[in-house]
């Protein structure tokens, strides 16, 4: 299976972030209508936090002394088993540093 076959895995916390940030600037029927393609699409998969990604965000996040947020830290704690593609540069920077 190439890497374009593959679904693109969507935290569940990117999900509720993105549908709060359409229902809030666009509209709920904009909200909805992401929320249910993402679980429409064979091209994305939505990964649910677990007991333990949820211990290891809330550490991070407890530790980090820059702006980081919450969502950011889950994503920073899951870019030890995923590659995280992220358009916010201070993540990016931050997971970077974290692989060096």
């Amino acid at each position: 299976m190439s890497l374009a076959d593959k679904p693109l895995v969507v935290h569940e916390y990117v999900l509720l972030e993105t549908a709060t940030v359409l229902q809030m600037r666009a509209s709920k029927l904009v909200a909805n209508i992401f929320v249910k393609a993402m679980f429409e699409n064979s091209a994305f998969k939505i990964l649910f936090s677990n007991e333990s990604d949820f211990i290891k965000a809330t550490s991070i996040f407890l530790g980090n002394r820059t702006k980081l947020s919450f969502v950011d830290a889950a994503l920073l704690a899951l870019s030890d088993k995923y590659s995280v593609l992220t358009l916010d540069e201070a993540l990016a920077r931050t997971i970077k540093k974290k692989e060096v």
